[in-house]
């Protein structure tokens, strides 16, 4: 039930996102899914839960990198939101390393957010 409501949130939090401007609302829905990945690395979910959250946050940058925004645009971007950017890379790196030393990796391949953040 928590999982729906959380989703649930998410999906309208994206959809407010949307009134912003293009690469604004991109960054938002990009930290909401590197967010959703993390959660899927800390509460142990299973391989395909992991590939789905993966596979969403590959296709928002995909979509971010679409948008041909100048390098100094770029730079601009990636630098506003750096704060959020780094909060959840922490967050990742933690879960990977938690779930490593507890042994139930599952074979999950590592997950390094400056491979997303192609500048």
């Amino acid at each position: 039930m928590k999982r729906i409501v959380v989703y649930g949130l998410m999906s309208l939090f994206a959809l407010s996102a949307a009134g912003c401007s293009g690469h604004d609302a991109l960054m938002k829905e990009l930290l909401m899914n590197l967010n959703v990945l993390a959660e899927v690395i800390e509460k142990h979910e299973s391989k395909e839960k992991f590939d789905a959250a993966y596979e969403r946050t590959t296709t928002t940058v995909e979509k971010i990198n679409k948008l041909k925004l100048s390098k100094e645009d770029q730079e601009a971007l990636f630098k506003r939101y750096e704060p959020e950017l780094k909060k959840v890379a922490e967050r990742i790196q933690e879960a990977q390393k938690t779930r490593k030393a507890e042994g139930t990796d599952d074979d999950l391949p590592p997950v390094v957010i400056e491979n997303f953040l192609k500048k």
